[in-house]
């Protein structure tokens, strides 16, 4: 129900027998850190080291494609792997890398870095999607009530997770699943939330939402060439889930 987007589309390509099914976050909750005496514009990150995940994963892709909407030239930026968003968070705190695409679950972090103009990327690419939800063909075919259902429940769980009722039980799952609970991250996630409301109850995506995306990554080079809505999605299951009151 909530992945990474990137690499599904040439998955089915090559013919992986998966559809895209609907939305997760729909918003992308990621920015560039960096430390404020060294960078302060992407256009700064020119022979830096920016710590990224593994080639052509999320945050290195998208992290390309900020850069390419503003205009700037990756092949003079020095991308290494460092893994998680966290990790690569790190890797500037530690002197490791110049600049990281992380989680906006960093924004309230006493580390000293900053976001650096313009890299906020929700705002950069607002018709990126973030995250997607995916089944496999034989799931869509024999268990589409089912997926009905998990889709219903997913649309209520985000309209209520960006809605001000969920602040005490946001905290409380927050503090129940992680195993040492930062406030200040808790915090960064539900203010973006609640002021970007980056979800949905409508998981359903577009054409031109997917269209978008395949033009992303036959840009980047991790796609060969656009395929037919059809091919690649379906959103039969999000739709009939869009209209149940849950």
């Amino acid at each position: 129900m909530v992945s990474g987007y990137n690499m599904v589309l040439s998955r089915i390509a090559d013919g992986a027998n998966v559809k895209i099914v609907g939305a997760g976050m729909k918003k992308c909750a990621l920015t560039v850190f960096a430390r404020p005496d060294e960078i302060s514009t992407l256009a700064d990150l020119k022979d830096k080291t920016v710590a990224v995940g593994p080639k052509q994963g999320l945050l290195h892709t998208l992290m390309r494609q900020l850069l390419k909407a503003k205009g700037i030239d990756a092949s003079h930026v020095n991308f290494i792997n460092k893994g998680s968003n966290d990790e690569c968070h790190a890797a500037v705190v530690n002197g490791e890398a110049d600049a990281s695409c992380s989680s906006i679950s960093h924004l309230n972090d006493k580390d000293g870095l900053v976001v650096i103009d313009e890299a906020d990327m929700w705002q950069a690419m607002p018709r990126c999607i973030f995250q997607t939800a995916y089944a496999s063909d034989s799931a869509i075919k024999e268990k589409h009530a089912a997926m009905i259902a998990v889709m219903a429940s997913y649309g209520a769980l985000y309209d209520y997770l960006m809605s001000p009722a969920s602040h005490d039980a946001f905290f409380e799952a927050r503090k129940r699943a992680q195993k040492t609970f930062d406030m200040g991250s808790a915090q960064a996630v539900r203010d973006f939330n609640q002021t970007q409301r980056p979800y949905s109850r409508d998981l359903s995506l577009t054409a031109g939402d997917i269209g978008y995306m395949q033009d992303i990554f036959i840009g980047l080079g991790s796609l060969n060439r656009r395929q037919a809505f059809a091919t690649v999605a379906d959103m039969s299951a999000a739709n009939t889930a869009a209209s149940l009151t849950v």
